[in-house]
């Protein structure tokens, strides 16, 4: 049985055998297990995850990427790659106690439009895993920040 980190605070998620989603041992959060048939996939998914919640979203697209060199099938590192590209880091409300997303980098596209994104839906094992992906991309295009169509990024001095 495989152990994955939960993609938003980083607690433990045990993986059992063919499930496609699980449930974090520490927020309680039902994340998207990835499809992981060997302990290499695994290692580089808990890194992976590791790299993007210290928001080096670089190193954790990186990672995502090997994976996908390997199974260009896998949705959770398709949907992962999308969360380091907007920068997506899942911060504690303190009143709540719920993890939202916030956003690190700026896109002129929509998430919806992602190609990483739209892989990830395209793959996805089942209806449930769909809609726990499309659930959360709804809500980091909501917190997203967006330029006005007219903006020109300008130097600070």
């Amino acid at each position: 049985m495989a152990l994955f980190k939960c993609k938003m605070c980083g607690g433990n998620i045990p993986g059992v055998d063919g499930a496609v989603f699980g449930t974090c041992e520490s927020c309680g959060t039902t994340s998207t297990l990835p499809k992981a048939n060997d302990e290499k996939i695994v290692n580089l998914f808990n890194r992976a995850n590791h790299f993007r919640r210290l928001n080096e979203f670089d190193k954790a697209l990186a990672a995502y990427e090997n994976i996908l060199n390997e199974d260009n099938a896998n949705t959770e590192a398709h949907w992962c790659a999308v969360l380091c590209r907007y920068g997506i880091e899942y911060v504690e409300d303190p009143q709540t106690h719920e993890r939202v997303p916030t956003c690190h980098r700026t896109q002129y596209a929509s998430i919806l439009t992602d190609t990483d994104y739209i892989a990830a839906i395209e793959n996805a094992s089942d209806r449930y895993t769909m809609g726990l992906y499309e659930a959360e991309a709804k809500k980091n295009k909501r917190n997203s920040k967006r330029h006005p169509r007219n903006f020109q990024p300008r130097g600070a001095f």
